[in-house]
């Protein structure tokens, strides 16, 4: 339900409009002045932008107290796009929404498994821009995120185990399929549109469920992605 209405929301952003008198470069970079036109017709309240993005995910868990354990980063892959709404030159806001695919090992006691997820990633940055000199900018941000996992495993030499199923007896599961916490992003725009960025996400939730009270494990995230704004 929550993902429903946070869909919805972003779906209907760009629809907010009003009349305004607004300076803006049409060229691929915000801070391209020398295009810069005044618009004196009705016209978007916020410059409204956006674009797809690709991202290479390296993912794990930091947790205690659970002696002897430990969880090592693997790898993974996401695909997705971003909605920014320009607020001024030097600020904005941004809603990213990404389909990720991620992996982990852990181990503890000389055993070793595998945990692997799906899920949509929707962060809500507040994004601060700074221009340069070739027309280019540096972007960073900061805000929260939440995760909706679609699909959950970990995997053993016994066997794999569906993470999200829950117990008949407790009606609880292994892990929560949804957490939050929060995320970071730092950045390079060219005038083009092309961007090149990082980014480190951390869940501030203990993503277990039925050992939540005895163990805590939260997941966390750092990426590299390639993005596009139109």
């Amino acid at each position: 339900m929550k993902f429903k209405v946070l869909l919805t929301t972003l779906l209907l952003l760009p629809a907010f409009h009003a009349p305004a008198e607004e300076t803006f470069s049409r060229a691929g970079s915000p801070c391209a002045a020398d295009t810069a036109q005044v618009i004196s017709r009705r016209e978007q309240k916020l410059k409204i932008s956006g674009g797809p993005s690709a991202a290479f995910i390296s993912s794990n868990f930091v947790h205690s107290p659970m002696d002897g354990g430990r969880s090592i980063m693997k790898y993974g892959l996401g695909i997705g796009g971003f909605l920014d709404m320009g607020i001024k030159e030097w600020f904005s806001v941004q809603a990213e929404l990404t389909l990720g695919y991620g992996m982990s090992e852990f181990t503890r006691l000389g055993k070793t498994g595998t945990y692997r997820h799906i899920g949509l990633e929707l962060p809500i940055y507040a994004m601060f821009h700074i221009c340069l000199k070739d027309n280019g900018r540096v972007n960073l941000g900061i805000g929260p995120f939440t995760d909706f996992g679609l699909y959950g495993s970990y995997e053993t030499a016994s066997g794999k185990h569906d993470v999200y199923v829950r117990d008949e007896a407790t009606g609880l599961s292994t892990m929560k399929d949804n957490y939050s916490g929060i995320a970071m992003k730092i950045g390079y725009e060219f005038r083009s549109g092309l961007q090149l960025n990082c980014s480190y996400k951390i869940s501030a939730s203990n993503v277990l469920d039925e050992n939540s009270s005895v163990v805590r494990m939260h997941p966390q995230a750092a990426s590299f992605e390639v993005a596009y704004r139109f």
